[in-house]
């Protein structure tokens, strides 16, 4: 058995604990011994528990990947457990044990990398300490790569293997009605939306600019925001000096977030800065709901650079409107889409390729092993 430790060092359900229980859940338990080692607190060890899969709760570490007091403690547990592989997910201070332990296989997720012009020595340095802690990288984008060995890491230490989500199951004709009439959803609209955190950066101020246009232009659509976080309120202000207020469902935090996907006609991200291969896209595709994108990182990647949804530039409200009232009017090529979006999620971004593709480099590491 090939024992796989990983270290995740969210308190949080965010994007890269969903990717991680993801590959948890598909991962082949006859040749993987997994274990995972996370913050005693994080809200993540339920959900893994669930799956049968060890937790190894940490007392340092939490929230904070470049932790030097969590760096004695992980040497500790890499002691103990002596992984084949120690698996990170950001969470700096486990490699930098890892290293320090010899462990034979150190491998790293890169969820995220910000787009810039320039790159700042500070992290040219960090490309260099990746290379010196003998990590390989895997890059959730193509362009994650090239950001990461742009700012000087090791290109043959680097492997894209793009996010993967499990299909989110469909509900019935009633359920979706029922649901509908709990949010107030007329039928027969379009009904648009944007899942995300109300976080800058994920670009909240353009869906809404954009809902606004359309809405003075037509009354068949509905928009829907759902997720929480600190632009809440600035958001909700927003929406009232537009004047959609009353058309705009704020949904907050949704533990059944992927019933409400049922509802969605279009899945909009406006991500302004950093991008990779969005679960909340993929999710929504497995239903065959339409990414409607901006042009930021990996998110053309997700609709085939058009094949199967549309994209737009950073910030654009106003071609992001003319795109959704073109989609208004044209329901046709709208389906069209739909059927494209099942058969993109099926080919590129499923849970059990993903995790294929991440045991298969496994096996890779450690035959170069010396």
């Amino acid at each position: 058995m090939i024992k796989v430790l990983h270290v995740i060092s969210d308190t949080n359900v965010g994007g890269a604990g969903v990717l991680l229980c993801n590959l948890l859940t598909c991962a082949d338990r006859k040749q993987f011994d997994i274990s995972v080692a996370l913050p005693r607190e994080s809200a993540l060890t339920p959900r893994i528990r669930a799956l049968g899969i060890p937790v190894i709760p940490l007392f340092h570490g939490a929230d904070r990947s470049a932790d030097l007091c969590a760096i004695p403690e992980m040497m500790r547990v890499l002691r103990r457990v002596r992984p084949h592989i120690l698996h990170t997910h950001s969470a700096l201070y486990a490699r930098i044990a890892g290293k320090l332990c010899a462990t034979p296989v150190i491998v790293n997720t890169r969820h995220c990398a910000d787009e810039a012009a320039h790159i700042s020595k500070i992290a040219r340095l960090g490309g260099r300490l990746e290379n010196h802690l003998g990590a390989h990288t895997i890059a959730t984008a193509d362009y994650v790569k090239d950001i990461l060995t742009a700012r000087g890491s090791d290109a043959r230490r680097v492997t894209v293997i793009h996010n993967g989500s499990r299909p989110v199951p469909s509900i019935n004709e009633g359920e979706r009605d029922a649901l509908a009439n709990e949010i107030g959803i007329k039928r027969n609209r379009l009904v648009v939306g944007i899942v995300a955190r109300l976080a800058d950066g994920k670009g909240h101020g353009t869906f809404l600019r954009a809902a606004a246009l359309c809405l003075s232009k037509t009354e068949d659509m509905e928009f829907l925001i759902v997720g929480d976080g600190d632009r809440r309120e600035a958001l909700h202000r927003m929406a009232k000096d537009l004047g959609i207020a009353h058309r705009v469902h704020f949904l907050g935090f949704r533990a059944d977030v992927g019933r409400v996907m049922n509802l969605l006609d279009v899945n909009v991200n406006c991500s302004l800065r950093s991008e990779t291969s969005s679960l909340s896209l993929s999710e929504g595709m497995s239903l065959g709901v339409v990414p409607v994108v901006t042009d930021c990182g990996g998110n053309p990647f997700m609709t085939g650079f058009g094949a199967c949804g549309a994209v737009f530039p950073v910030g654009d409200a106003v071609t992001l409107a003319k795109l959704l009232l073109w989609l208004t009017r044209h329901r046709e090529r709208l389906s069209a889409l739909s059927a494209a979006c099942r058969v993109r999620f099926a080919e590129h971004f499923t849970a059990e390729a993903m995790t294929a593709k991440t045991e298969t480099l496994y096996k890779r590491l450690l035959q170069s092993f010396p």
